[in-house]
C-alpha cells in the first residue's frame, strides 16, 4: 500500500534537484560562479554536502523513503561516476585543469564506479556496500585536498571548474553523491535499507 511517504517525499527531492540544478546553471552562466574568490569552489561543494546531508537527519519521512528506496540503489547510482571520467581527461588534455587533479578525480571516479556496479551485481551485503561507500567517499575527500592543495599553491588552477559543464560535477554530482554516501552510512549503522526489499544476499559476509 502506497503512503503519503511514497508519493510525496519523491517529488520533493525531485524539485530540491531541479532548483538546485537550475540555480548552478545559472550561476555558472551568468559569470557568477567564476567571479568568486578561488578559494571558495571546495567551501560551495562541501556546503552543498553538509546542507543536503542535515536535511536527510532533520526529515524523518525522507530517511523512511530512503530506508525503502534501498541500499542496493543507491549504491547502483554510483555507477555513474563512471561517466564523469571522460570529462576529466577532456580537460586534462587542453591543459584547462591541473593534471595532477585530472589523475587522481578521473581514476579514482573510474575505480569508485566500477566498485559500485561490482557489488550491485556480485556481492550484495553489508560488508560490500560498506566497501563501496567508505572507497567511493575517501575518493571524493581525495579530490577536494588535492584541489584546495592546488589552489593554495596556484589560485588560479581550478578556475575551470566554475564553468560548464565541468561545474557540473563538483557542484552538482559530487553533492548528489556525497550526500548518497552519508545515507548509506545511517542506513548501515542503523541495519535498514537492505532486507526491506530482499537485497542482501545470504552470504558469510553478512553478519560483519
Amino acid at each position: 500500500m502506497q503512503t503519503r511517504h511514497d508519493r510525496y517525499v519523491p517529488m520533493g527531492l525531485v524539485l530540491a534537484l531541479s532548483l538546485w540544478f537550475v540555480a548552478l546553471l545559472v550561476a555558472s552562466v551568468s559569470g557568477w560562479l567564476g567571479s568568486l574568490s578561488p578559494y571558495s569552489p571546495p567551501l560551495l561543494a562541501g556546503l552543498t554536502i553538509l546542507i543536503s546531508s542535515v536535511g536527510y537527519f532533520l526529515l524523518p519521512p525522507v530517511r523512511v523513503w530512503f530506508a525503502g528506496f534501498g541500499l542496493h540503489r543507491l549504491t547502483a547510482i554510483h555507477v555513474l561516476r563512471i561517466a564523469a571520467v571522460p570529462l576529466f581527461f577532456w580537460y586534462g588534455n587542453r591543459n584547462l585543469l591541473p593534471q595532477s587533479f585530472v589523475e587522481a578525480a578521473g581514476w579514482g571516479d573510474l575505480a569508485a564506479g566500477l566498485i559500485a556496479l561490482a557489488v550491485v551485481i556480485f556481492w550484495r551485503s553489508r560488508a560490500g556496500y560498506w566497501t563501496a561507500h567508505l572507497l567511493g567517499m575517501v575518493d571524493f575527500i581525495s579530490a577536494f585536498a588535492i584541489a584546495i592543495r592546488l589552489t593554495l599553491a596556484n589560485p588560479g588552477a581550478m578556475h575551470a571548474i566554475t564553468g560548464l559543464p565541468m561545474a557540473l560535477i563538483p557542484f552538482f554530482g559530487v553533492g548528489v553523491l556525497a550526500t548518497i554516501h552519508v545515507i548509506a552510512y545511517d542506513l548501515l549503522v542503523h541495519r535498514r535499507g537492505l532486507k526491506a526489499q530482499g537485497e542482501l544476499r545470504l552470504s558469510p559476509l553478512e553478519a560483519l
